[in-house]
């Protein structure tokens, strides 16, 4: 009986010898070919024209509305790339200054201490934190340099990049008076 359930499970199961499917056939590979430059710089143009101009559909009327090119300007403008490094005796590097760390106009003259053997500032940055300054000392991102300080006002020079192409750079004397609203 065992003999009989064994062939019938053979039969039925379909141990007969199988047949292996035949492998398809091989298409051939084709290269496909690189565009043309001249095509590409069409293609390019029709890009760019088609991201200056917006379709806003509203109803059923479409308006057209061109969109303006941003052109950066680095004229006067601190290099956002470039890290902060200052060099100390010997030509070690400082840990950054905190008064290099806002633009001069930030900054405000709480007052002026005229002595003359030297005289010095007291500067007060946006956070009220207070610094006092000597002759020759950096103040602002631009590096600027104190210059002379006198009964009111303290002048801070700072070279910058000159907005003629030609010149390169330019120095500028910035005067901070020690109570603006009164001097308008």
């Amino acid at each position: 009986m065992l003999a009989a359930f064994v062939i019938a499970a053979l039969v039925l199961g379909g141990c007969a010898a199988k047949e292996t499917p035949e492998p398809a056939a091989k298409k051939p590979v084709t290269q496909k070919k690189a565009p043309e430059p001249a095509k590409v710089d069409q293609e390019i143009k029709k890009a760019v024209e088609k991201a200056s101009t917006i379709k806003v559909s509203k109803g059923k009327e479409v308006l057209d509305k061109s969109v303006e090119r941003y052109a950066y300007d680095p004229v006067n403008k601190p290099d956002p790339f470039r890290p902060y490094k200052a060099e100390g005796v010997g030509g070690d590097i400082v840990t950054a200054n905190p008064l290099l760390k806002y633009e001069v106009r930030y900054f405000r003259l709480v007052g002026v201490f005229l002595d003359e053997a030297e005289p010095r500032a007291l500067f007060e940055d946006p956070n009220g934190r207070a610094y006092i300054l000597h002759i020759g000392d950096r103040i602002g991102r631009g590096g600027g340099v104190v210059q002379s300080i006198v009964k009111d006002t303290v002048i801070v020079t700072e070279e910058r990049i000159s907005s003629m192409s030609d010149v390169g750079t330019e120095t500028v004397q910035i005067p901070i008076k020690l109570h603006p609203e009164e001097h308008k």
